[in-house]
């Protein structure tokens, strides 16, 4: 008798136990504070390299989280680009191509809802003609990378129309040379020397003998807040260099803006190719309610004056299709991230598609 007594007080607590522990869950996942509950995952389906610090495996498919929303499945096409599958061979259409960083890239949301494919529906419709806009956007990447990008695809392409989109900060990543990006047991590893390498590996190891605990942590949010006061497993799986030690090696005197533009306006004219520099808004900081300051393209637009390139400047057009609507321009982007997220890309494309269509620079 006082045996089975024992057995259901152990089994009234276990149920006790669950229960709270699933009210916890679930009170967590509706709270999710940051960044206590937060996990960090970039997509690990690349491989290093030399030239372009890592490049995504065609055809592939992972994981993207950043903090608590934005949980998607990233997947990779044919060319090895967050885009639908293109043919190379140029059909009897108008191609567009767009080259960039990650704001072209726009991982953090699926291929359909991306700017760029919503562009290419608008303007099938608007113009009522065969055209597709492909999508060559690299995340974490500067104009250096961009023009090597334009070297290698648009010979295989043969666009009519190139789009360069251009980040304030572009020019920054081209400071910090040989930056190679690898991906080892899940961890995306950002590094410029094989010291620095071989420090992060063997954390990465360290860590991977409590894989069993990450596991839980990747889909408990108790688990998560656990970890973050143990750091057992890291809610991030990012590791750069300077985390461990090592500074950046930085390149003192990069090439100037207006030579890679001018580089890659020769190349785009050498295919027969139009060329045009898309300056994207960012994020504005604090409590601006705008993407930008008026100014924050003066670098890009001194370079376009320079090298006689035409710009695609859409700031006004967000703004007056944010007023319209009664919304701030910053409801177009995440909260937690800085990119543009599902209204965001609607309304970019709706944007660069006026502008596209009102210069009539598609014949």
């Amino acid at each position: 008798m006082a045996k089975n007594l024992v057995k259901i007080r152990l089994a009234a607590i276990a149920v006790m136990l669950v229960f709270f522990l699933g009210g916890f869950e679930v009170l967590l996942r509706f709270a999710a504070p940051i960044p206590v509950t937060g996990i960090q995952y970039a997509p690990c389906n690349l491989v290093p390299s030399k030239e372009f610090g890592a490049l995504y495996i065609p055809n592939s498919t992972d994981q993207f989280m950043r903090l608590n929303e934005i949980d998607l499945k990233f997947h990779v096409n044919n060319l090895g680009f967050h885009d639908t599958d293109r043919q190379i061979e140029k059909r009897e259409a108008f191609r567009i191509v767009v080259v960039g960083d990650s704001f072209t890239a726009s991982r953090q949301v699926e291929i359909s809802k991306t700017w760029t494919q919503k562009l290419e529906l608008i303007l099938k419709n608007r113009l009522n003609k065969p055209l597709e806009v492909i999508n060559l956007g690299l995340s974490g990447t500067g104009t250096v990378i961009h023009q090597k990008l334009l070297q290698r695809f648009s010979s295989l392409l043969k666009p009519d129309l190139i789009i360069y989109q251009y980040t304030v900060g572009n020019q920054q990543d081209d400071m910090y040379p040989n930056i190679i990006k690898e991906c080892y047991r899940n961890f995306f590893m950002v590094y410029q020397n094989n010291e620095a390498r071989q420090k992060i590996l063997t954390r990465v190891r360290e860590i991977h003998r409590n894989a069993w605990w990450g596991f839980i942590v990747k889909h408990s949010y108790v688990a998560r807040a656990v970890n973050y006061y143990f750091d057992w497993w890291p809610l991030t799986n990012i590791f750069r260099q300077d985390s461990f030690g090592y500074k950046w090696t930085v390149e003192k005197s990069p090439i100037p803006v207006e030579k890679v533009l001018r580089n890659m306006q020769n190349n785009a004219l050498s295919e027969g190719s139009q060329f045009v520099i898309l300056p994207i808004p960012i994020k504005g900081l604090g409590s601006s309610s705008e993407p930008i300051a008026i100014d924050s393209y003066e670098d890009i637009e001194i370079a376009a004056k320079l090298t006689g390139i035409k710009l695609i400047d859409i700031r006004k057009e967000l703004i007056t299709t944010a007023m319209t609507k009664g919304v701030s321009t910053r409801s177009y982007f995440w909260k937690y991230d800085g990119h543009y997220n599902e209204a965001g890309n609607s309304a970019l494309a709706a944007a660069i598609a006026e502008k596209l269509i009102n210069i009539d620079i598609i014949k």
